[in-house]
């Protein structure tokens, strides 16, 4: 078919993906990304926006927020609380998207969720402070 790709060795597509996104941004390009990997979406802003080819439904910086309830940067932390099964990232157990959400909606990000946590209900409260290390090492791999 004469498609042109790249490859590295030692290196995940995403991260290639990210790298070649980052670049055309500095470069002053647009960016189409054409994956269903929820991990991409931190990429997303003006000049950057992911295809689904299988749905041809298109997300943006703007779509993420009204659909998911946060913005690109937050999008590490929101998979380090809730799992991302495809990238076997296991989130912390009773935390799904919605808590997430308000959790980084009031917070900010998952560092300051844990420099507040005195601050959240005790149920949530234990589960954060059961998991934080593997909420973290979790944001790491995203």
């Amino acid at each position: 078919m004469n498609i042109p790709y790249l490859k590295a060795e030692g290196f995940e597509a995403d991260d290639i993906i990210a790298t070649l996104t980052i670049n055309a941004r500095k470069n002053g390009y647009r960016s189409y990304i054409c994956s269903k990997d929820k991990d991409l979406e931190q990429l997303l802003d003006e000049d950057s926006v992911i295809f689904d080819i299988v749905s041809q439904k298109v997300t943006t910086a703007d779509i993420l927020k009204k659909k998911k309830g946060i913005i690109p940067k937050q999008v590490p932390d929101f998979l380090a609380l809730t799992g991302d099964k495809v990238d076997n990232i296991p989130g912390i157990p009773g935390i799904g998207p919605r808590t997430a959400m308000q959790l980084l909606n009031t917070y900010g990000t998952l560092d300051d969720i844990y420099l507040k946590l005195e601050e959240v209900n005790s149920n949530l409260r234990y589960k954060l402070k059961q998991f934080h290390e593997q909420a973290i090492l979790a944001r790491e791999l995203v």
